[in-house]
């Protein structure tokens, strides 16, 4: 594997994982609880796979609340289970 990526996608590459860690201390430091922490990241990653297929910003705010309450649903029915595998992570 001798293959470099371009400078300008190294770039952005660095920016989104130094955005990605702002967000993160920033939900963790709004005193957040770890249960509220992990199903935001959840969510997020659940939307950047969406983002291929949804284009327009009307569609992505509906489909962000969708994908919240989807979220929420499978929590709420797994919750023992999830919370069970968050406290092993610790």
């Amino acid at each position: 594997m001798n293959e470099k990526i371009r400078e300008d996608i190294q770039l952005r590459i660095e920016k989104l994982v130094e955005k990605t860690f702002k967000k993160i201390i920033e939900k963790a430091t709004k005193g957040d609880s770890l249960e509220q922490l992990v199903k935001s990241l959840i969510i997020e990653k659940i939307m950047a796979k969406l983002k291929i297929l949804i284009r327009r910003t009307v569609v992505k705010k509906v489909a962000k609340i969708v994908v919240k309450k989807s979220v929420d649903k499978f929590w709420n029915n797994h919750r023992d289970q999830l919370l069970n595998i968050v406290e092993n992570l610790k």
